[in-house]
């Protein structure tokens, strides 16, 4: 077999790649993919180069011999072992010695492959062989998404990098400058790094040590305290953050992603055809400019509302919010200090029948405390007294060396939409349900809409499933939004419900909570439970497995040693792909099934093993980290699913390979 050359660039790369193109190498893109994987290239980068663009997937077989993989120009050879040979794709000089060269893993990787120089090798090529250019027409139809909050701009670019074209429509023409959430879990900072802005958020957020409960005379009535250091999630449990900085964050990946078109200033007033299935004539969405009132009229296969608590899309859609009963009304002050305040590094719930309040440190200089209001008080009532409100912890009467950044009384309600769903429109986040902030996971959900979502979306409009995919969002992320809305209610009342009589039993049921090891975990775990119903399938004759592998939970995202010798977390190794998880060696049956649906094989490993196959990744648990993916180390016999979004789909053992739980046209 012929090893063509190093190219000097991926740009090269893609030139050569549109003159020269056989199209029955479309067999090998899982070998190609995987083998690129094996090697460290990011699994984003090498699935962009084996993409269903013909040039693109020529390019890929370039790329891998490039970097010493055997990898077929004749479609009806074999692909040989990968030898352990580093290399980087983004230009490299022909002589270059690429025995020394280590590829960059995570996110941090910057790869020459931009979408748009993709696009510009490929058409150039084209036009020089006197052949029509290659973008043409977008691939799959676009998605209308309302709302350019953190969850509207994360459900465009999960999209987007799905190949997805997004049309963002936001009513205010620049995002909002004030905080609002200041905490987001490790689970969802897993799909924060999917994304591509996880090393920037963790850069300038900060864990979060738990929750203290003080009665009203601020002595410790019980300690939840979390582990700051990194969870089995890869991230720490609590992250504290400034919500303009990740908004800044996911806009300025917005901006640059090619395949998203964002309209600030633009309000919308109308939708129509949302009742037509996937080949109907697309949705409409008419708004109007801000500025001019001029009008505007978007069409999209779908339309996604992200756009909050008062959303118009939910208003158009007639859809009611369930009130769940549960309104407080708090004064929220946010802060700037000159000096740091010497204060516990965790959330602080003052306890107190007459006033309860809450107090943390958010980021670097900024510090929120939240005061219960009484009937018929408002901010007037306590803006004047706010020096002495603060005084626990500032150790002063005055506010002296602080800057109020903003005060404003937020009603705190929990509600849920009747309905997440209404024929081609979808209701995330706020729009689809209200959380009492005091578990932090407000924004948290929505991120998880998103997530949910988006993978679902791609695969019905790219033709790996049935429309009916899309009826699962409502019935996988209704019920587990509605069981944190629950769990908040009950974590507030504990906190502040009640006077007198209440609150004495309060904190008796406390006192008992702490000396419950079971009941501390639980409270000081940001843990969420797991999906009961959707794409999922159970069977009964594994009823007893490992909690770490339930269906409907998040697979764990440990560290692990790939065949080359680098270590990449879980996460990084599939990036969005789906995968199929194993300790065993996958059999025949089983690599056919992956192959068939687009599907990462994987193998976990405790040992090293030199008989390396690039049909699947092998990658080995690395000694003396804990990680809960150990018990599929333990347990060879079993295979997991795994979701586009990280969610174990099916578990199976070797004599039945798992059962994709949705439709495959």
């Amino acid at each position: 077999m012929t090893v063509l050359p190093m190219p000097t660039s991926t740009y090269q790369l893609l030139r050569d790649a549109a003159h020269a193109w056989p199209d029955a190498i479309a067999a090998q893109v899982a070998q190609i993919a995987n083998a690129l994987t094996g090697l460290g290239v990011r699994r984003a980068d090498a699935v962009t180069l084996c993409g269903v663009n013909t040039s693109m997937l020529y390019a890929a077989t370039l790329a891998a011999q490039a970097v010493g993989i055997a990898a077929p120009v004749n479609p009806t050879h074999e692909m040989s072992g990968v030898p352990t040979v580093y290399a980087t794709l983004t230009r490299v000089p022909i002589d270059a010695d690429i025995s020394s060269l280590r590829l960059p893993i995570g996110k941090q990787y910057k790869p020459a492959l931009s979408a748009e120089a993709a696009e510009r090798a490929v058409t150039d090529a084209l036009a020089e062989a006197g052949r029509t250019g290659a973008k043409g027409p977008a691939m799959y139809p676009n998605v209308i998404v309302v709302g350019a909050g953190p969850v509207g701009c994360t459900a465009a670019l999960l999209l987007a990098d799905r190949g997805i074209p997004v049309i963002l429509i936001e009513r205010h023409p620049d995002p909002h400058p004030l905080p609002r959430a200041v905490h987001l879990d490790d689970e969802v900072a897993r799909t924060l790094h999917r994304i591509g802005v996880g090393d920037a958020f963790l850069a300038g957020s900060r864990p979060g040590r738990g929750l203290r409960l003080l009665d009203a005379h601020h002595r410790v009535m019980a300690e939840f305290g979390r582990d700051i250091e990194v969870t089995d999630n890869g991230f720490p449990g609590a992250n504290m953050f400034h919500q303009p900085d990740l908004e800044a964050l996911l806009l300025d990946r917005v901006d640059r992603h090619p395949l998203i078109d964002l309209h600030r200033g633009v309000e919308v007033s109308a939708i129509d055809g949302v009742d037509g299935s996937l080949t109907a004539p697309p949705v409409r969405v008419h708004a109007r400019r801000v500025t001019d009132e001029a009008a505007e009229t978007f069409t999209g296969s779908l339309v996604l509302g992200c756009d909050g608590a008062s959303s118009t899309v939910r208003r158009l859609l007639d859809v009611c919010m369930r009130d769940l009963h549960f309104t407080e009304r708090w004064l929220v002050v946010d802060l700037r200090t000159e000096t740091p305040l010497d204060t516990w590094d965790g959330v602080e719930q003052v306890c107190d029948p007459a006033r309860a309040a809450t107090f943390m440190h958010v980021t670097g200089d900024r510090y929120r405390w939240e005061f219960q209001l009484g009937d018929g008080e408002d901010e007037t009532d306590l803006i004047p007294a706010l020096g002495a409100l603060l005084q626990p912890w500032t150790g002063r009467p005055d506010l002296t060396g602080m800057e109020v950044v903003r005060s404003a009384v937020y009603t705190f309600r929990a509600r849920l939409a009747t309905r997440f769903q209404v024929g081609r429109c979808f209701l995330l986040g706020d729009a689809a349900h209200l959380t009492p902030p005091f578990i932090g996971q407000g924004l948290a959900a929505g991120i998880r809409d998103a997530d949910n979502l988006a993978w679902k979306i791609a695969y019905v409009l790219s033709g790996r499933a049935a429309p009916d995919l899309l009826a699962t969002y409502q019935s996988e992320r209704r019920p587990h939004a509605q069981a944190l809305i629950r769990k908040a209610k009950q974590i507030g009342w504990a906190m502040t419900g009640g006077q007198d009589a209440a609150a004495a039993v309060r904190r008796v049921l406390l006192a008992a909570a702490v000396r419950s090891d079971r009941i501390r975990d639980r409270l000081a775990s940001t843990e969420t439970p797991p999906l009961r119903t959707g794409a999922l399938h159970r069977t009964g004759r594994l009823s007893r497995l490992p909690r770490p592998l339930r269906v409907g939970a998040l697979i764990p995202n440990p560290v692990l040693c790939l065949a080359n010798g680098m270590q990449v977390r879980l996460d990084d190794v599939l990036d969005g792909a789906p995968a199929m998880v194993t300790a065993r060696r996958p059999e025949p049956g089983l690599l056919a099934l992956c192959r068939e649906h687009g599907i990462t094989p994987v193998r976990i490993t405790t040992e090293p093993d030199t008989s390396a196959d690039t049909a699947w990744v092998d990658a080995r648990l690395i000694p003396g980290r804990t990680t809960r993916l150990r018990a599929l180390a333990d347990e060879p016999s079993l295979t997991v699913l795994v979701r586009p979004d990280r969610v174990i789909a099916a578990v199976a053992n070797r004599c039945r390979p798992p059962r994709l739980p949705w439709t495959v046209p």
